[in-house]
């Protein structure tokens, strides 16, 4: 019952944030996408914390491979999120402050990295 809970609160919580459209792209459809999700999620943040401890630098090809690798996953593209890069920073707020601030960092700069060396 408090998953249901849970589930009702993000979507409203993201409808505030994103188009009723990309919510649906985005929200898991049953407890196996959601699983999905969640390794997706764990599996990124445990890829960053590890690059940043091993010194890795967000434009190094490990870390590039892996973020392609895990974006390619993801059911919403970046561009479908935003028209604009400071509205996206902007609703992402939200997300960063669960994190921790070097995570956040290290994965902003990978983040920029890979969309750059993609639009050359």
């Amino acid at each position: 019952m408090n998953a249901i809970r849970l589930e009702e609160d993000q979507r409203v919580i993201l409808n505030q944030y994103f188009s009723a459209n990309t919510v649906d792209t985005i929200m898991p459809k049953g407890k196996s996408q959601q699983s999905e999700l969640d390794r997706l999620n764990m599996r990124l943040l445990s890829f960053f914390q590890a690059a940043i401890q091993n010194e890795l630098p967000p434009e190094s090809h490990e870390v590039q491979r892996e973020l392609k690798e895990l974006l390619e996953r993801v059911p919403v593209s970046i561009d479908e999120l935003s028209d604009s890069k400071q509205y996206l920073e902007q609703k992402l707020d939200i997300y960063k402050s669960l994190l921790p601030v070097d995570v956040v960092e290290f994965a902003g700069q990978a983040i920029q990295v890979f969309y750059k060396k993609g639009n050359e």
